[in-house]
């Protein structure tokens, strides 16, 4: 992989290349992207984000820095880092700086590691009978795709309307002191219209946690365990893992990733070493909808659910077989 024919430099040490130019135009004019990386181009990167995230993590736990001044240091961090760090490739300062933009990048792009050129024809076999099938598709469902959005825009303006009535109600009132009932309901109905969102990225959260998407084709979903629990989960343990992710997610916020060993510290478990970097943003989210609920006790029965589909009961059969064997028992 190479960063590109080099133009002026940015930042004064970053070459702004005529490839990084064409992908910042192709992203202001929101144009979809193939993109793919070498595997082993992008093994190295993940070992260099491993390290810098370990600088940043380091530098801001022990140094209190102002919103406004956290840029500026992150730069100035990397630039030091960069200037000391043995890069595998000279050219690969340049090339990770260039995946630093595209690592996190989802809408509208495809994203692929390859190994060869077979690998890059069948991803664009896949990708180009995936765009037919959708553009098959597209007429077939538009009816369906009309019905369903007019249920969906019935149904939001039966809460607004039902919101509406709840505060006309309430000003009719000519009592300084508001009718505290009336309000109450006012208030209920509009958390409940924000509960689909919550409910939806409190999923997505758990799933990024204890899944990693290995999908090639975009329009397929293949969710690989990160993770195997050696041990029947208790609601005790989840809500001990519950009530520490807002640390763990401050401990690691300069960071896009978190390690499973230090995520899942309490718990006896195995990994896949090429699924254990978890992303901070779903932790963070997730410790802050836990944080912020009335209903703790709901979300730690379903986290708990969520984990028992990825207990390794075999296993946990066996440790117990093995541990009730006396030494006349064991065969030779």
């Amino acid at each position: 992989m190479r960063e590109g024919s080099k133009r002026e430099k940015e930042n004064n040490f970053i070459p702004n290349s005529v490839t990084l130019k064409e992908f910042h135009n192709a992203l202001i004019l929101n144009i979809p992207k193939i993109i793919f990386i070498n595997r082993f181009v992008y093994h190295d990167y993940k070992n260099y984000r491993r390290f810098l995230d370990g600088e940043y993590q380091k530098y801001f736990s022990s140094n209190k820095v102002e919103d406004f001044a956290q840029d500026d240091a992150k730069e100035k961090l990397k630039h030091n880092f960069d200037s000391t760090y043995l890069f595998p490739v000279d050219s690969y300062r340049y090339v990770f700086f260039f995946l630093d933009q595209i690592n996190d990048l989802r809408l509208g792009n495809s994203y692929h590691e390859f190994e060869n050129s077979e690998d890059i024809q069948r991803a664009l076999r896949q990708q180009w009978a995936g765009y037919l099938e959708q553009s098959l598709k597209s007429f077939r469902d538009k009816p369906v795709i009309k019905q369903d959005l007019e249920r969906k825009s019935f149904e939001k303006l039966e809460q607004v309307e039902k919101l509406i009535t709840s505060l006309a109600e309430t000003l009719k009132s000519q009592n300084e002191n508001l009718n505290k009932s009336s309000l109450s309901d006012f208030i209920n109905l509009a958390e409940i219209s924000k509960l689909e969102d919550i409910q939806k990225i409190f999923d997505e959260c758990i799933q990024n946690i204890l899944y990693q998407d290995e999908s090639i084709d975009p329009f397929e979903i293949n969710l690989q365990p990160r993770i195997s629990f050696e041990e029947i989960i208790q609601e005790d343990s989840v809500q001990k893992w519950a009530e520490i992710l807002s640390d763990l997610a401050s401990t690691h916020k300069w960071s896009q990733v978190i390690s499973i060993t230090p995520l899942f510290s309490g718990f006896h478990y195995k990994y896949w070493k090429t699924r254990m970097d978890v992303p901070i943003k779903s932790v963070m989210q997730l410790a802050s909808i836990y944080a912020k609920s009335d209903d703790k006790s709901g979300i730690i029965k379903t986290i708990k659910d969520k984990f028992d589909k990825l207990v390794d009961y075999k296993s946990i059969d066996k440790k117990k077989t093995q541990s009730s064997l006396s030494p006349d028992d064991v065969p030779f």
